[in-house]
């Protein structure tokens, strides 16, 4: 009669085990260095998320939604909605990521950079009834910059027609 053995040697355990480990200590320091671009891009995507959204707000129930940026405090506001909910962009997402324009050296409407990363009148603009972004007297577009402690620049641009655009600086110019 043969006997049948049924599962793995401690042997063959280890060994996987010992080929995890390494494959874990090869990628893990790429996996970090790649942390910040990661968690910018998030909040960059969020941003454009939120300001999209207001937009379809404004529309649906036919009235003005007023986005409010706050580069003190390092927040924005949706008609009255802060977010991040609690504390500041660096405090939800890490790595340095907040309102600046980091790297880049000219705005997305070919201007010079704000130093405080907001190109907007006082800091807010308005999705009317139609859609359409009011930026106060005199402006037709703007623009809200963020930056990590890797001095990465992107941009959330929003235009009169209120299309909201998310833009990359790479290092002469922004790309889409």
């Amino acid at each position: 009669m043969i006997k049948s053995s049924h599962g793995f040697s401690l042997t063959e355990l280890m060994v996987v085990i010992a080929i995890i480990a390494i494959m874990a200590l090869i990628t893990a320091p790429s996996l970090v260095s790649g942390l910040p671009s990661y968690r910018i891009k998030a909040a960059v995507r969020d941003c454009t998320s939120q300001l999209r959204n207001a937009r379809q707000l404004a529309i649906k129930d036919k009235r003005n939604v007023t986005v409010t940026f706050d580069a003190d405090s390092q927040f924005f506001e949706v008609d009255g909605r802060r977010f991040p909910g609690k504390g500041s962009l660096d405090n939800q997402y890490g790595s340095g990521v907040g309102l600046g324009s980091g790297s880049a050296t000219a705005s997305v409407n070919g201007g010079s950079m704000p130093d405080d990363g907001i190109e907007l009148n006082d800091g807010s603009f308005t999705f009317t009834p139609r859609g359409l972004a009011d930026f106060g007297a005199g402006t037709a577009a703007g623009a809200v910059y963020f930056t990590n402690n890797r001095g990465d620049a992107y941009a959330v641009a929003v235009n009169a027609a209120g299309a909201v655009t998310l833009m990359r600086w790479r290092g002469s110019g922004w790309t889409r």
